[in-house]
């Protein structure tokens, strides 16, 4: 599945105790957004989740962690793999002080 509104994926700030993605929506407001466990993938969550309630399309979604209880490891791949799918460019997570990557 691809989700046009998708332009990054943040690998920062991962937290593994609760789930939750950080939407970027219009005018560059965000909001905080609980994610149930279950969830298969990152479209899955966002089509189920997410979506429905963001009144106005997002531009972009920055993925911090999809309520699901994996390791580090494999869930960076997943989130490098969705991105790549999405041909996304990455965005630097809000606590991330580091510079951009160079894409």
């Amino acid at each position: 599945m691809r989700i046009p509104e998708v332009c990054g994926v943040s690998r920062s700030g991962l937290n593994l105790e609760t789930g939750w993605l950080l939407v970027r929506g219009e005018r560059k407001r965000e909001q905080e957004l609980p994610i149930r466990n279950g969830f298969e993938s990152i479209p899955e969550a966002y089509t189920t989740e997410v979506k429905p309630k963001v009144a106005s399309g997002c531009e972009r979604l920055l993925v911090s962690y999809v309520g699901k209880p994996l390791h580090p490891g494999p869930l960076r791949k997943s989130f490098a793999r969705y991105a790549r799918r999405a041909r996304a460019v990455p965005i630097p997570h809000p606590s991330d002080t580091r510079s951009p990557p160079r894409v």
